[in-house]
């Protein structure tokens, strides 16, 4: 029953973000005045379908994600009105973007609700080591570390660059006491750790209110892109942390893991996930949204569309490796579920 619940919880979220994603494509299009022949939730099958504004609307029976079909997408001088290569370049370009876009708009909108009713760690000097620089300065248990090292303390994820950013001879640090801040430049350990005597952090839940967590919730979602870029960045330019992602099946397993941990986790989890998806399909590769805007840009420059025969070997090439590495990140998954 466990692992039932697993899949289905992880299929219907991953399924959600992905027709978030499409619908921003189709809300677009349509604005724009280019056809769109079938929205689709799903794969496979159709279990019901009805027709909108000349739109066929599909649910069909696999849920893993869903498309646009889009009049005149695959024709090379589609001149009819409402195919979508008859659409000017800049109508296309934002079709395309609206689906990362969607993406970015849930992911901020989760990360607002999550800040609001559940708040986040605010952190704490758990204890200082005696006769320490910091115990020196005046750092006491109990305070709030608000900046450190130049780097505002909002949330867990910022402390990372914060202890990271360690230059110089010594540490600027502001902290909050009893509704006062007090500022301290520390200098470091003599040792050449680079450290002032803070032994142990804490942290206490903090909530913010409504406009608090919308000016907040851009920075949330600008730390977690920051972190995928990295990640992306190890991966491609040195290979590293291959070992660490995810597939479909190890997603699907966090997803149904993270479930049952409560509805603030799967908030989280959520806009995480929603920002991510954004992210890699922005990326300027074939068979993705940012490969598209690639060719779009191509087009816009040399005057004239690429030609489809050429987008198509492309898009091919891109959607040939997207396949591949997901095949093999799902192999990863399966053996590394086996092992745990």
């Amino acid at each position: 029953m466990d692992i039932a619940l697993t899949i289905i919880t992880g299929l219907l979220m991953l399924t959600l973000f992905v027709v978030v994603h499409e619908w921003g494509h189709y809300i677009v299009a349509k604005k724009s005045g280019i056809t769109v022949l079938e929205f689709s939730i799903g794969f496979g099958p159709a279990i019901a379908k009805w027709h909108r504004n000349g739109t066929q609307i599909s649910i069909r029976c696999l849920p893993f994600g869903g498309y646009n079909k889009f009049f005149g997408e695959d024709e090379e001088d589609a001149k009819i009105p409402g195919a979508f290569n008859n659409a000017s370049v800049s109508k296309r370009f934002f079709t395309v973007l609206a689906g990362p876009v969607m993406n970015v708009l849930l992911a901020f909108v989760l990360a607002v609700s999550f800040l609001c009713f559940y708040g986040d760690a605010k952190v704490l000097v758990g204890s200082v080591e005696p006769g320490s620089p910091a115990q020196t300065a005046g750092l006491q248990p109990g305070d709030e570390l608000v900046l450190l090292n130049g780097v505002k303390i909002d949330f867990m994820l910022d402390m990372e660059a914060a202890l990271t950013s360690t230059q110089g001879d010594e540490s600027q640090v502001t902290v909050l006491r009893d509704g006062q801040k007090y500022s301290y430049i520390i200098p470091y350990k003599a040792d050449g750790t680079k450290k002032i005597g803070i032994s142990q952090l804490s942290y206490e839940r903090k909530t913010y209110s409504f406009f608090e967590a919308v000016a907040l919730s851009f920075k949330w979602m600008y730390l977690l892109v920051k972190e995928m870029l990295s990640i992306l960045g190890g991966l491609v330019f040195m290979g590293k942390g291959v070992e660490n992602l995810a597939g479909p099946v190890g997603t699907i397993s966090i997803i149904g893991s993270v479930a049952r941990m409560g509805f603030e986790n799967v908030l989280r989890l959520a806009s995480l996930i929603s920002v991510n998806l954004a992210v890699i399909n922005l990326l300027p590769l074939p068979a993705l949204d940012g490969g598209k805007i690639v060719m779009l840009g191509v087009e816009a420059a040399r005057k004239k569309p690429v030609p489809l025969r050429l987008e198509a070997i492309f898009n091919t090439i891109g959607f040939v490796l997207i396949i591949g590495f997901a095949v093999f990140l799902t192999f990863q998954d399966i053996i590394r579920l086996q092992g745990g």
